[in-house]
């Protein structure tokens, strides 16, 4: 479960000290006799993983058992330990305390399967121990019988092997256990799960309090995993169970090649370019090509062996900064080459095979040990987009930095333009192939920055500048690609103009999870990084389950005229793609629906990416509408379910004005714009009021037979202003 802020980052473990990092001095010594002083809550010791490699490099961790190491956690976004089948061992820090009523203990945890066993236990040289176990049992030597600290029905599934109600295999929880001297409280993720109290036990708390080693883990487990580890004498807090920040972070593999141009070794300047110093520092030491004349004759030779380390991987990144402020007007390089590949250089002013080709506008060519045009048919969208000056879409007209990326990975190719994908492309890997990039990347050794246009074409050098020239034997993700532009920007790519939202409900506490659930969902803790969610269930039946929100959620426009919702949706328990081909997402009309039938007014958000709006004034955002000329229909019926990978995605729709967009994972998928007389949509603003009955996850509208989705949500959020695509990928970003 996470606790979101705008406009704040805040680093994960800041501020936590490793067991290896503590004098002798760690915690507080024994005060004079005569003058002992019992705190009610005293923070003795935390331990952190962060940083490290490796078991050896973990000094306070004394001894293992089973099969142990220190590893990079994909969901915390630190390292951790993972235990298999065995036990670490850590000297107990409470023996630099004197407890008075107990101590509390605070972790992260994850177990990895069904099996039972300690999560922890203080072991004495006597052999004298206190445990805690993953299904909740909390045992010691000094008593005369278990104590369940969860009753039997949380602690198990029908099978009685599931620890479902403490550590649900595979998912984080960051827990904090009281032990007490009468009593036990079993916190997960800042929340009181359970609570028990027994008869005194004074010997319980002299074992935690002298025990001189606290040994986590259980050759019984499968798999644990730990990390963030704080101590507590006598009483924890609110602020000690709390669950922690997620920061999120993305790692990038090393490059294959990588060039600032700081040195020029390996770099030849055919013609006119030049190696110059950029004004923003940022950039510093670049390359400037120069326009040329006459085609192939401005360009930067790379290494050779750039492309020639994809043989076993089958992937492959470019990327690279570009600017075209000294580049003229955008016809000047409307078909202007970019980055280009082959087997020699050209002869008589012609470059034959193998080749490889990047272009500016977006689009890509390679003939090399089997070829593809990345045609229309191709492209994922049934149409390639150009972006140049031809389509009144120079993206380079600004005069900026931007950052080039093309991505292939097995036979799928992608263009991203600053980290959005522009084009994407799919090869049958018989008749078309890029496999040749891979297996035959060392035969494309004469590589170009800049220009040397295939062929005969006659299409000219552009004076593009360039920096941060980089090849990655991986398929980079967009996160890594982004991540990389944000390194660069010094700091976050976050705007810093992100409005605060009217409303916003992430399910994670008691309070946010009061909404009226209407048929068969729940709400459940389905992933560590999205915490609590509301899972719907598939209904069999139109109108049958759904979340109601707020019924003044639609009712802050009415000034603005702007309106953006946003939400995280994720498939995996929905079925297959055809189970939900036509399904409701965000309904919205002026009262529930009266004999299984809904009327008027209403407002419709589909999940295959359309609108529909009858309140004052009505549009059904038709094909006409749509900039492109056609709705995009991003379902099981046009082969494009962008929910069918059962992962989580990030939809947004934004209204300003007469204007309406969708968003998909901050990438534009549709667009319309209303006449304002005929079609209009201004009384989403101005009578979302009328709106009141409002429905997340289902409740098709009309009498349409289109059952509900059995999809998963969370992270709701709304503005009464139009978010641009930026700030929405700032959202998906925070809300990670």
């Amino acid at each position: 479960m996470k606790t979101l802020k705008f406009f704040i980052v805040i680093a994960s473990l800041t501020g936590f000290m490793s067991l290896a990092s503590c004098s002798d001095d760690w915690g507080k010594s024994d005060p004079t006799p005569g003058t002992d002083i019992y705190p009610a809550r005293e923070p003795v010791g935390q331990i952190s993983f962060k940083g490290l490699t490796s078991i050896d490099d973990a000094e306070m961790i004394l001894s293992t058992t089973g099969t142990t190491a220190i590893t990079f956690d994909d969901d915390l976004y630190t390292e951790v330990v993972e235990i298999k089948q065995g036990t670490v061992t850590m000297a107990n820090p409470l023996t630099k305390s004197k407890l008075q009523t107990g101590a509390g203990i605070s972790l992260w945890a994850k177990t990895g399967g069904a099996n039972r066993g300690n999560l922890f236990s203080f072991v004495a040289d006597d052999g004298s121990k206190v445990s805690f176990s993953t299904d909740g049992v909390l045992t010691s030597t000094s008593a005369t019988k278990d104590i369940a600290v969860l009753p039997a029905a949380s602690r198990a599934g029908e099978d009685e092997q599931e620890p479902v109600g403490l550590l649900p295999a595979g998912v984080w929880r960051f827990l904090g256990i009281q032990i007490s001297d009468n009593e036990c409280k079993v916190y997960a993720d800042g929340e009181l799960l359970a609570e028990v109290i027994y008869e005194k036990d004074a010997a319980l708390v002299s074992i935690l309090n002298n025990a001189a080693n606290i040994v986590f883990g259980d050759e019984a487990l499968q798999e644990l995993r730990i990390d963030r580890i704080s101590f507590t004498r006598n009483t924890m807090n609110a602020s000690d169970v709390k669950r922690p920040n997620i920061t999120k972070v993305v790692k990038l593999p090393d490059p294959v090649y990588f060039t600032d141009f700081s040195s020029t070794d390996g770099l030849t300047i055919v013609g006119a370019g030049m190696f110059t110093t950029d004004a923003n520092a940022k950039f510093g030491e670049i390359f400037q090509n120069k326009a040329s004349t006459t085609p192939r004759s401005n360009y930067l030779l790379l290494p050779d062996h750039v492309l020639s380390h994809s043989v076993e991987t089958k992937q492959m990144t470019i990327g690279f900064w570009v600017n075209a402020s000294n580049a003229g007007t955008s016809a000047s390089y409307n078909w202007a080459p970019m980055f280009m590949a082959y087997g020699a250089a050209p002869e008589n002013g012609v470059n034959g095979m193998p080749m490889f080709a990047c272009q500016y506008r977006g689009v890509l060519q390679i003939n090399n040990a089997g070829w593809t045009d990345y045609t229309d048919a191709q492209n994922v969208e049934g149409a390639n987009k150009l972006y140049h000056n031809g389509t009144n879409a120079d993206w380079l007209a600004d005069g900026e930095w931007h950052y080039y990326t093309a991505v292939f990975d097995g036979e799928n190719a992608k263009v991203f333009f600053d980290g959005e994908v522009k084009n994407e492309w799919n090869m049958d890997g018989t008749a078309n192939t890029q496999s040749g990039l891979y297996t035959n990347g060392a035969a494309l050794k004469y590589i170009c920055l800049g220009g040397n246009q295939a062929w005969n074409w006659g299409d000219n050098d552009p004076g593009f500048a360039f920096d941060d020239f980089v090849v990655y034997n991986e398929a980079l993700s967009a996160e890594q690609i982004q991540k990389i532009i944000s390194d660069k920007s010094g700091g976050s790519i976050i705007p810093t103009d992100l409005p605060e939202p009217y409303y916003r409900n992430t399910f994670e506490s008691a309070e946010e999870r009061t909404l009226t659930i209407v048929g068969a969902g729940q709400y459940v803790a389905k992933s560590d990084k999205h915490g609590q969610i509301f899972q719907n269930v598939a209904s069999t039946a139109p109108r049958s389950n759904y979340l109601l929100l707020p019924e003044d959620l639609l009712t802050h426009s009415a000034e603005s005229q702007q309106l953006t919702i946003s939400f995280w949706v994720n498939a995996s328990e929905a079925g297959g793609s055809a189970a939900y081909n036509w399904a409701p997402m965000f309904m919205a009309y002026g009262a529930a629906p009266e004999g299984g039938v809904n009327g008027m007014p209403m407002f419709a958000c589909q999940y295959r990416g359309v609108l529909q709006i009858n309140n004052a004034g009505w549009t059904d955002y038709t094909d006409a509408q749509n900039t492109a000329g056609a709705n995009g229909v991003y379902h099981n019926d046009t082969n494009a379910d962008w929910l069918a990978d059962g992962e989580w995605h990030y939809y947004t729709v934004v209204f300003d004005n007469e204007n309406a967009k969708v968003y998909f994972d901050g990438v534009l998928k549709n667009e319309w714009n209303m006449d304002g007389t005929t079609n209009t949509q201004k009384g989403l603003y101005t009578n979302g009021g009328e709106l009141k009955y409002i429905c997340l996850g289902g409740n098709q509208a009309w009498n349409w037979a289109d059952n509900d989705p059995g999809f998963a949500f969370d992270d709701i959020t709304c503005f009464n202003i139009a978010l641009t695509a930026a700030q929405i990928k700032a959202l998906m970003s925070i809300y990670e």
